[in-house]
């Protein structure tokens, strides 16, 4: 899926861009590609990839010239996978991302590998009451791993995790100008069971 948009870019109201590789199907869900102005998601609308077979799930890729604001209840930008197949990765650039209210941006993997999320932000990444998150559920898959680069993250009441089970946790990397986060945020790259990963 190909979708470029010159100005503002709004899903609302369980608004869907979706692609999925259906459980029993051996093929891989296609990849969603959007470019905007600037991109809202809220009230339950979502931009997401899975697979339930042994295909990959699909990348996002989400190139924004201005801001991106998620808001309410998430994820709101998320790739999963239910099957064999591994998760597909996430990649946002925007000039401004922020999270709100529930938010998230998610990779998951029921028993395959979590897929990488890649957050290109110019200027600030504010989460608020919100996370970002890779995760594995069970099985020997490796958590997927989170690198982000803003001038100012700001946490408050947030999450910034990759966690596994049996698999390795993922890595975060953080290269920000400025950090500030709440005593209540959270950064963690963990596993239950399997090494955990690093966070830089």
């Amino acid at each position: 899926i190909k979708l470029s948009v010159a100005g503002a870019l709004t899903l609302d109201t369980d608004a869907a861009i979706f692609s999925s590789a259906a459980p029993g199907s051996t093929g891989s869900a296609g990849g969603i590609h959007i470019a905007a102005g600037s991109l809202t998601v809220r009230n339950g609308g979502v931009v997401s990839t899975e697979t339930g077979g042994p295909g990959a799930g699909g990348s996002l890729d989400l190139a924004v010239k201005g801001d991106v604001l998620l808001s309410g209840p998430g994820p709101q930008i998320a790739a999963g996978s239910s099957g064999s197949g591994n998760a597909g990765s996430i990649a946002v650039s925007a000039a401004n991302l922020t999270l709100q209210d529930g938010a998230s941006i998610s990779t998951q993997a029921t028993t395959a590998n979590g897929g990488n999320i890649t957050l290109a932000v110019g200027d600030f990444l504010y989460l608020v009451n919100s996370k970002v998150t890779t995760s594995v559920l069970g099985a020997a898959g490796n958590g997927g791993n989170i690198a982000i680069d803003p001038a100012l993250l700001v946490l408050d009441h947030s999450s910034i995790i990759a966690q596994a089970v049996a698999g390795h946790g993922g890595n975060i990397t953080i290269a920000a100008g400025n950090f500030i986060a709440s005593s209540d945020s959270i950064v963690s790259a963990s596993s239950q069971l399997g090494i955990s990963g690093n966070v830089e």
